[in-house]
């Protein structure tokens, strides 16, 4: 039996809710960085698969391609933030 698509992302959702509110309250804490950002490198690849997924032929495509065009270079955007963080001295 397949696993259940919304299940899966609310699995994921929540997870990175979970790490989230952890690198917040320790900002820190540089096991929690890094672990938010793989999360979001997962996340990055997914909408990657999906852009280029979106270029099969059917309607609407276009919104999809800008959304998964969009999240993923926000979440790259997240992931430098979170990695550079750390590295100033200072």
């Amino acid at each position: 039996m397949p696993i259940n698509p919304l299940f899966f992302f609310g699995a994921m959702l929540l997870t990175f809710i979970g790490i989230a509110i952890v690198a917040v309250r320790n900002p820190q804490s540089k096991i929690m960085r890094v672990l938010l950002a793989i999360f979001l490198l997962a996340f990055t690849a997914f909408c990657s698969i999906g852009f280029l997924h979106s270029f099969e032929p059917g309607d609407g495509a276009i919104v999809w391609r800008v959304g998964y065009g969009i999240a993923a270079i926000a979440s790259l955007y997240g992931v430098l933030r979170l990695l550079r963080e750390g590295s100033e001295e200072g």
